[in-house]
């Protein structure tokens, strides 16, 4: 009997999860609270341009949000109204 006949879904599901939840927790720790720049001409809007780009602004991290498929979004601080996110590879450290 291998070691590995002992371990259950349950267990591999619950690891992983805990691994998950400290990645999320080491992301939140380095990034909340950084300055970015933002680089793209993203306006806040799912669809459209009404809206003036936040292109060359300098705004602070006030929140991250991980998915798993979708990647790493950032709300930044003045553009948290209606849960605004931009993806993080449309930003820069200053």
């Amino acid at each position: 009997m291998t070691a590995l006949e002992h371990v259950t879904p349950a267990d591999i599901s619950r690891d992983a999860l805990a691994m998950i939840r400290h990645t999320r927790d080491s992301l939140k720790t380095a990034l909340e609270g950084q300055f970015v720049r933002v680089t793209s001409d993203h306006n806040g809007q799912p669809f459209g341009r009404s809206k003036k780009s936040w292109k060359g602004e300098v705004c602070k991290i006030v929140r991250i949000h991980i998915d798993i498929d979708e990647g790493l979004s950032l709300v930044l601080e003045g553009h948290e109204y209606g849960e605004c996110f931009i993806p993080a590879n449309q930003v820069e450290f200053v």
